[in-house]
């Protein structure tokens, strides 16, 4: 959990969420489990001698397993209703709506390494209050670095796309850097254009304490 700007243009900046923890699921879905080692047998052909390194990234990285190459692997957060969390358990992630709360970098799902950049998209259950945040294995694979919106974002349109290298090949993923790295986001943002790219390992169920004084509590 990190500070937020109080709105999208202030200049005021609020106190990180004060959260409390009610569950954590562990998930497992073979189906989907399958589907993301073919995606990263997929990116190992791509990129036979590894993925060049992450810029700026502070994640959780995956271990490597014995006999595979450096691809990129990072436990991210991903915040959703709990009805999304629900379809995202049982079919995985969908790229196609991963970006209904905003398409900065195009229409792909994202992902934070900070989890209070995903209580943005963590919508409350009316009744009990609950948020829920996921936590995935994403695979980054060879990821683009990005400083700016996408054009389309500009012009009402959608890339749902990853763009490519030099070599004709396409990225994996983006990386979206911060303002204080040359961006033009706060906290650092990652895309993939792939639903099999990134895999759900956690849901974690959280409340806002009372008197939290976070960006989504003082608005």
């Amino acid at each position: 959990m990190t500070s937020h700007r109080k709105g999208l243009r202030s200049d005021v900046w609020c106190k990180p969420p004060a959260v409390e923890i009610t569950a954590i699921f562990e998930v497992v879905n073979p189906t989907m489990l399958a589907k993301y080692k073919t995606a990263r047998r997929e990116v190992r052909e791509r990129s036979w001698d590894g993925c060049t390194p992450v810029q700026n990234i502070t994640a959780m990285k995956c271990d490597v397993e014995d006999g595979h190459i450096e691809l990129n692997e990072y436990l991210l957060f991903h915040g959703c209703s709990s009805e999304a969390a629900t379809k995202i358990k049982e079919q995985g992630f969908d790229a196609q709506r991963g970006a209904e709360g905003g398409a900065m970098f195009g229409q792909g799902t994202y992902f934070a390494q900070n989890a209070s950049k995903s209580d943005f998209y963590a919508f409350p259950d009316y009744f009990t209050s609950e948020r829920c945040v996921l936590v995935a294995r994403v695979l980054l694979g060879e990821s683009k670095v990005v400083t700016t919106a996408s054009p389309a974002f500009h012009q009402g349109e959608s890339r749902s796309r990853a763009p490519e290298r030099e070599n004709g090949q396409p990225y994996d993923s983006l990386s979206a850097q911060t303002r204080a790295q040359g961006g033009s986001v706060d906290h650092m943002e990652f895309v993939i254009f792939k639903d099999q790219m990134a895999l759900l390992q956690y849901v974690i169920h959280y409340r806002h304490k009372r008197g939290c004084t976070c960006h989504t509590c003082s608005t």
